[in-house]
């Protein structure tokens, strides 16, 4: 599978696993319960990096993108799958690989350029767990 990128237009990025849960991100950036925070709908901008196995290289293809030098943010949204702490490990590995600043765990962000995060459903929280968005929802 080729790995797609889109144009980058906003300053605050989040790349996610998967199709479903690209469109689970767009929907909760555009829902009631953040319409009061334009931020969120309209300074985010939303990317679907494809399988876990393809985020390494999506990093790396993303940096070359026209525009990528005006990204402040990444956050970077996956399943935890069956091994939340091997989620972990593998989200660190790919950000680091790709010359990335490397959070220490989840739900933290490491000053770099730009500033990096991840979060791993179902809990996208400190607490890691198991599971996936399906769990989730």
């Amino acid at each position: 599978m080729a790995i797609e990128t889109k144009r980058i237009i906003k300053e605050h990025l989040i790349i996610c696993e998967g199709r479903d849960a690209f469109e689970f991100l767009i929907a909760f950036l555009n829902s009631p319960t953040l319409q009061y925070d334009k931020r969120f709908s309209n300074d985010i901008q939303v990317f679907d990096f494809g399988g876990n196995e393809q985020l390494e290289k999506y990093l790396t293809i993303l940096k070359l993108q026209e525009n990528f030098k005006n990204v402040k943010s990444l956050m970077i949204i996956r399943d935890a799958e069956r091994n939340a702490k091997l989620a972990e490990q593998q989200i660190q590995n790919a950000l680091r690989k790709a010359g990335y600043a490397a959070p220490i765990q989840t739900a933290h962000w490491q000053e770099g350029t730009p500033n990096t995060g991840y979060l791993l459903f179902p809990t996208c929280c400190e607490q890691l767990k198991d599971g996936t968005l399906e769990d989730l929802c």
